[in-house]
């Protein structure tokens, strides 16, 4: 037997994906929902006020609720793993042979994938297609989710589930997608609000205008390198999903409206057509909007120093430096100051940039002779 064992907070469509993708395959759903957030708010049994949904499913479903965590001690962390861990105590009766499938509810399995790896030796660990917000607009800077599922027999099933998170022996291409933060943007702020990751639950990530603008416009949330591109729904979705594409239209992207990355891209392009006052007026509006958007900050630098404009070309990559120290933007700023007889300060950017990657040689290589400094070996 096949148990499609997970954690479930209030994601109702993608129960509904979840179940219909996976039913050919899977004997057992294990659905493990608490009474608690994990930072120990009361939340309403989401699943078991509206089980009459999935009726169809019922007789397949053992629904655990969890109303017996350990006392609170600031800690969310403990909290999340003490539900995960729960999901074992719906499993005591399964044969040794049974096949356990590890997950959180936004993690879904390809179940063609799951045929061909679950008889496999071992902790199977399903890579899977990575999307935010909606479940057509992907990070191009990460592709794939490498945590996704876990696959393991029952019989090797011997530490508390929550350990398999980190745990694997054979990584599994094309395993699935992993649907994250769907449901707008009041679902966003609730699950920050509920979930571990609480250096993330403050005015500055848990905002309106700040979601609002990473599902409208692309843009990072974390503060880590994300950029979201729309995709086209395609065979490469799960088959429930192509089939019912009506019902599930509220969580995908329209592929038609610009984000920042397209409207960074349409500068560069305007720029090449030497139409410079259009240029700079997309980069304007950009940074009107998101004064911290460090990219468009390092663009309008370089786009200034092309038209000549070189005081105002640090002034703007000094800006993205401090938003985002890359080394790329260290790069571009050293070799205008250096083009600008500014030695003193581009020997200052030097030395950061060596700080940054001391054994980077491609960087000694490039600077060390114009600025006839003596690297420390």
């Amino acid at each position: 037997m096949i148990y499609d064992c997970f954690i479930f907070f209030n994601e109702l469509d993608l129960l509904e994906l979840r179940l219909n993708e996976l039913d050919y395959i899977v004997d057992k759903f294990v659905i493990v929902e608490a009474t608690k957030t994990f930072t120990n708010k009361p939340k309403p049994l989401v699943f078991q006020d509206n089980k009459e949904k999935f009726s169809k499913f019922l007789d397949k479903i053992d629904y655990l609720i969890v109303d017996d965590f350990p006392e609170y001690k600031d800690d969310p962390w403990e909290y999340e793993y003490y539900q995960r861990n729960s999901i074992k105590k719906a499993l005591n009766n399964c044969s040794p042979d049974d096949i356990i499938m590890i997950s959180d509810i936004d993690e879904i399995p390809n179940p063609e994938t799951v045929l061909k790896v679950k008889d496999l030796p071992g902790i199977k660990c399903l890579e899977q297609k990575h999307y935010y917000f909606y479940v057509n607009y992907i990070n191009k800077n990460q592709v794939s989710w490498p945590k996704g599922t876990r696959i393991v027999s029952y019989k090797d099933l011997t530490l508390p589930v929550n350990e398999y998170r980190y745990l694997t022996d054979i990584q599994v291409d094309n395993g699935g997608w992993h649907f994250s933060y769907l449901g707008g943007v009041d679902k966003v702020k609730l699950k920050i609000d509920s979930y571990s990751h609480q250096e993330f639950n403050n005015e500055y990530f848990n905002n309106t205008e700040k979601i609002l603008s990473a599902l409208e416009d692309g843009v990072e949330l974390f503060n880590i390198e994300c950029v979201y591109q729309a995709t086209d729904i395609d065979d490469s979705y799960p088959k429930y999903l192509l089939n019912n594409l009506d019902k599930f239209k509220h969580l995908m992207r329209n592929k038609s409206v610009f984000t920042v990355e397209d409207k960074l891209k349409l500068a560069l392009d305007l720029q090449e057509m030497q139409k410079f006052e259009e240029a700079k007026n997309i980069y304007f509006e950009i940074l009107e909007k998101y004064p911290y958007n460090h990219k468009a900050m390092h663009q309008l630098g370089l786009f200034a120093n092309k038209i000549c404009a070189p005081d105002v070309a640090i002034e703007y990559i000094e800006k993205a430096i401090e938003l985002k120290p890359l080394k790329e933007y260290y790069k571009d700023l050293i070799h205008i100051l250096l083009e600008n007889n500014a030695n003193d300060t581009a020997k200052e950017y030097y030395q950061k940039l060596l700080e940054l990657d001391p054994d980077d040689i491609e960087i000694q290589n490039e600077f060390k002779e114009k600025i006839n400094l003596t690297l420390k070996q």
